[in-house]
């Protein structure tokens, strides 16, 4: 009991520390109006304020009745500061949307001051054949932003984690190092081109067969379902070339019995007219 205190304590220092730091951060942003890093800190701010709050509840848990009186006046110190500042940038954004309101629409706008809209990121879950797009996405925009230190990276990274991805981060500290060592367990275990590739070919060997021709909805599911894994075979370096006579008899049990007939009646004459060439 008394290690998972300590554990739950250094913890919770670490993320003060990063809460502090979060909080001058957002007060320079308050001061500038810069409504982007406001929103975006604010979203992690509220992240972090929870995930405080939950580990206080579990240091309360594990101490004496006269050290959670103690304990609790700081505790609430750093929720009623958090609270003060989501208020704070809440009333910036506020005033700034309504004045947006107010500006005359048909005005011309530079180039230059056009904004693109905000990359809302979705969550993962640990399925391989999404790896690639959740970690394009995650890189550019977190991993290799410069203004964020790796624990900042670390705490945003956990938010996005759902499922079989969160037991990766679930006994890690919050610091740098920790931070490099679950890139690296994530790309080992969801991200290894044998494992995406094998994601794929299963879902190409295990397509949901369409009996009838004048089932079009059913017809395009099934085109757009071997669309997307060839493409995504072919963005891990897979040619047609090493797959595509394994999968042709595959397809054929997949479509409608008029389509296979329309496909072997083609293919006769083709071999006809490579034996019989027509001067």
């Amino acid at each position: 009991m008394a290690d998972d205190l300590e554990k739950l304590k250094k913890n919770r220092t670490t993320l003060r520390t990063l809460i502090s730091k979060l909080l001058n951060k957002i007060d320079n942003c308050l001061k500038l109006e810069d409504s982007d890093d406001l929103e975006e800190s604010c979203e992690i701010l509220v992240e972090k304020k929870t995930d405080l709050k939950k580990l206080d509840e579990g240091i309360h848990k594990l101490i004496d009745t006269e050290s959670v009186e103690a304990d609790l006046v700081t505790s609430e110190e750093y929720q009623e500061k958090c609270s003060r500042f989501i208020k704070r940038i809440n009333r910036v954004l506020k005033k700034e949307k309504t004045s947006n309101k107010k500006l005359d629409e048909s005005r011309v706008k530079p180039q230059n001051s056009v904004k693109l809209p905000k990359l809302v990121f979705g969550k993962y879950s640990g399925d391989p054949k999404k790896f690639t797009e959740s970690w394009n996405s995650y890189e550019s925009t977190i991993d290799k932003n410069e203004s964020l230190n790796k624990v900042e990276k670390f705490a945003y990274l956990k938010t996005l984690l759902i499922g079989a991805t969160s037991n990766v981060v679930a006994s890690l500290e919050l610091n740098g190092k920790n931070y490099d060592e679950c890139i690296k367990t994530l790309k080992e275990r969801f991200g290894k081109k044998d494992i995406i590739v094998s994601q794929f070919m299963n879902k190409l060997l295990n397509l949901e067969s369409v009996k009838s021709a004048n089932n079009v909805k059913e017809l395009r599911r099934l085109y757009d379902e071997i669309e997307i894994a060839v493409r995504n075979l072919e963005a891990q370096d897979v040619t047609k070339g090493s797959f595509g006579q394994l999968l042709i008899p595959v397809l054929l049990k997949s479509i409608p019995e008029e389509f296979v007939l329309e496909f072997n009646r083609k293919k006769k004459n083709q071999k006809m007219k490579h034996v019989y060439p027509i001067y």
